[in-house]
């Protein structure tokens, strides 16, 4: 009874934490209903990093001289929708410039940045969008049921509570590059067993094919995404891609975008735990930045989330 409780409980924190994550209201999971509409932690990914602008290319520097940003509104297909707007312009002026561009009507329009579902009536800099800036086009189902959390999303033998561990002078290491492990964070794992070509990528003995480990935070510091501050980082430089995927090997850097969350009573801050492809990976050392060290992917097909890591402030 305990155990199941304490499973409950868990399930619970994960509901309230992707809630915060997806904007979206979630229903407690009812495995007897088969109308549910149920929210995977693994797919949620897909429109969740935070990706922008790297460094100076001929669009960045095009659109400074102007009051016009360029932003990319990414579809199911992997396709790309380039649109260049006034960043005070709303979500539904950016969903009937789709609509003009692609023919999908704009009330079959769902438009997400940074995980979060955007309000019609907002505007692009309310968002925090920036030049640059990834978007997520997911088509508006006709009838929607309220979504649950998916269960089968879940791999609890994978869980690991850090809250309070210290680890010290202890080093790790997961693809030849040090793993700061999230003390004070508790991990929840994300099943992904069945989702790539093999498990190399997540090994733990630091041997050739490891990927190694980033944290991500998806929210705002200072009203700043963790792209936004990056890509100012990347400003003047040239790099051999011109748009990538914003990380950090620093979990303390994550935290400063961490989204916050009440639960029962409790605050509580949430980042994603990745693997990232270490090819092509820019690295921005935080001798270089002042801030912290930031990493770059090329796509998100470069970065593989595997945890959601939640600590209570």
């Amino acid at each position: 009874m305990a155990s199941s409780e304490h499973t409950q409980n868990n399930h619970d924190l994960i509901q309230a934490a992707l809630t915060a994550l997806s904007g979206m209201k979630l229903v407690p999971n009812n495995r007897s209903s088969e109308t549910s509409n149920s929210l995977s932690l693994f797919n949620h990914h897909t429109t969740t990093y935070s990706s922008g602008g790297v460094g100076d290319t001929y669009s960045g520097r095009n659109m400074e001289q102007t009051n016009m940003i360029e932003i990319y509104v990414k579809q199911m297909t992997d396709e790309n929708i380039t649109c260049q707007i006034e960043p005070d312009k709303t979500i539904e002026d950016l969903k009937k410039m789709i609509q003009k561009k692609k023919g999908i009507l704009a009330d079959q329009q769902r438009i997400i940045f940074a995980g979060k579902q955007l309000e019609d009536r907002a505007t692009l800099t309310h968002y925090g969008i920036h030049n640059g800036a990834t978007l997520h086009l997911v088509p508006r189902k006709r009838v929607e049921a309220p979504p649950t959390l998916d269960l089968s999303s879940l791999d609890p033998q994978y869980d690991y509570d850090f809250s309070n561990v210290q680890d010290c002078d202890r080093k790790f290491r997961r693809g030849g590059i040090d793993y700061v492990r999230p003390c004070g964070w508790k991990r929840f794992a994300i099943k992904v067993t069945d989702k790539y070509e093999n498990l190399i990528w997540l090994g733990h003995h630091n041997k050739e094919g490891e990927w190694p480990v980033s944290y991500h935070g998806t929210g705002f510091n200072q009203n700043k995404t963790m792209a936004t501050d990056g890509y100012n980082l990347t400003k003047g430089k040239r790099y051999a891609f011109g748009h990538g995927v914003y990380s950090t090997p620093d979990v303390s850097v994550a935290e400063k975008y961490a989204v916050k969350f009440s639960h029962e009573g409790n605050q509580y801050l949430v980042v994603l735990q990745n693997r990232v492809n270490p090819e092509q990976l820019v690295k921005l050392p935080a001798a270089e930045t002042g801030i912290g060290d930031y990493w770059i992917s090329p796509s998100d097909k470069d970065i593989r989330p595997y945890g959601i890591l939640i600590r209570k402030v």
